[in-house]
């Protein structure tokens, strides 16, 4: 393997034409080393704008979850409170019950005293009346013996 330099006075055309093809690449390189410097800053730029998007999101997101878990706090508190007035609505309609049994047992007992206080009333009064049927006869008795 062998090194061969073209002669530069043989061709200087040859030469103008590998100078000018190493300028184009070089500018071609340096125009592609910022297109890729534009590119990656544009993709940072995009990267940030990005993550500040999803914190955003995720503070949106949780928020919104708290709301719903106060939400939800509100709901079982009112269902809570539900449950309370129910059970205290139970409760009073038992005792209202209650008093109703005991409003029937108390009119019954009324009902059996009047009840026995007229037996007694006759009963009294029966005794008084051959009682004075009694007095009326020996009265008769003493008047005609």
């Amino acid at each position: 393997a062998s090194v061969r330099f073209l002669d530069s006075s043989s061709n200087p055309d040859r030469l103008h034409f590998l100078h000018q093809s190493l300028r184009d690449l070089s500018s071609d390189q340096l125009r592609l080393g910022d297109d890729i410097n534009r590119e990656v800053a544009r993709r940072n730029r995009i990267d940030a704008e990005t993550k500040k998007t999803l914190g955003e999101l995720s503070e949106r997101l949780s928020s919104s979850q708290r709301q719903e878990t106060v939400t939800e706090r509100v709901e079982r508190r009112l269902q809570e409170l539900e449950r309370e007035m129910r059970s205290e609505r139970q409760g009073m309609e038992r005792r209202q019950e209650q008093l109703g049994q005991m409003s029937v047992q108390l009119q019954e007992a009324l009902r059996k005293r009047d009840s026995k206080a007229d037996e007694t009333e006759v009963s009294v009064k029966d005794r008084l009346f051959r009682s004075e049927s009694e007095k009326s006869q020996l009265e008769l008795e003493l008047e005609l013996g």
